[in-house]
């Protein structure tokens, strides 16, 4: 696993924009937490799945377009994707360089707009307009780089006329090097623990630190108790199995941590809003 919240650099060239065409076979590399400088559009053409950007985990169905300014901590999209063949466009630029467009051009005002309200992070639930938003982030991917940008600038007006949701996430997020380290270390242990028994003083021991001392820490530069994202880390766990498996609901709690199924059964109700039966039920058919 790669370092979470590790600043990410797109490769620089002599040009602005950046597309990368993912799918099932090429998905992203970190799969923990992250952030990075780049302005980031992504299109996540099908499949049903939840997004986990900053504090806030968003459900969609049917793909969804997902616009982010700078520096805002998120998971990698394909982590709850509830399908086997996922693929994703995604779209970066330094904030800098659509910083020059919108100085010198106020034609691009409504982008603008948009841009600024991407700094709590945007979503786009398909409706009618699938294909279309389809069709041009496909030609982005294909298209000259002078093409790729006209192409860019299209998706990002077409996006501002449209119907959207603000996360009401936080932007600018900055860590320093220890801090950086801290929560690396956390979530990596929890990757590869997470069957195990951990609590707040586990942890905290680790980081040498004390036990309210770790929680008031962990919550500040994730926005979430560390026992609620060790439970959700353990219902996204679940969720797979569930959906791909047909180990039964006592086997599944097992294997993810939870050393009692009716404990198993009501944390997954809180987090994913129906019992893991129905949640089996609905995906398996």
């Amino acid at each position: 696993m790669k370092k979470p919240f590790k600043e990410i650099v797109q490769s620089h060239n002599e040009y602005a924009l950046t597309a990368h065409d993912t799918n099932s076979a090429a998905t992203c590399t970190l799969k923990s937490w992250h952030y990075h400088p780049e302005i980031e559009l992504v299109l996540i053409l099908h499949g049903k799945g939840r997004l986990n950007i900053a504090s806030k985990v968003y459900e969609y169905n049917n793909g969804v377009v997902i616009l982010m300014h700078s520096n805002i901590p998120h998971k990698s999209f394909d982590n709850d994707f509830e399908s086997e063949n996922y693929k994703e466009i995604v779209l970066q630029i330094a904030p800098e360089k659509m910083s020059l467009l919108n100085t010198h051009f106020p034609e691009l005002a409504s982008i603008n707009t948009l841009l600024t309200a991407a700094g709590e992070a945007v979503v786009y639930p398909f409706n009618k307009d699938k294909e279309e938003l389809t069709a041009l982030f496909e030609a982005v991917a294909k298209a000259s780089p002078a093409k790729k940008m006209i192409l860019f600038l299209e998706i990002l007006e077409c996006l501002s006329q449209k119907k959207y949701s603000q996360l009401g996430v936080e932007s600018g997020y900055n860590l320093n090097t220890v801090q950086s380290e801290r929560i690396e270390s956390v979530y990596d242990y929890l990757s590869a623990h997470y069957t195990k028994d951990i609590n707040t003083a586990s942890m905290a021991k680790r980081l040498s630190m004390t036990d309210s001392s770790f929680c008031r820490f962990f919550k500040q530069h994730t926005g979430k108790p560390f026992k609620k994202v060790l439970h959700e880390y353990r219902i996204n766990q679940a969720c797979k199995a569930l959906a791909f498996t047909e180990k039964s609901v006592d086997q599944i709690a097992g294997e993810v941590g939870f050393n009692h199924t009716p404990f198993f059964n009501r944390i997954f109700k809180d987090i994913m809003k129906e019992s893991p039966l129905k949640y089996r039920q609905l995906r398996q058919r």
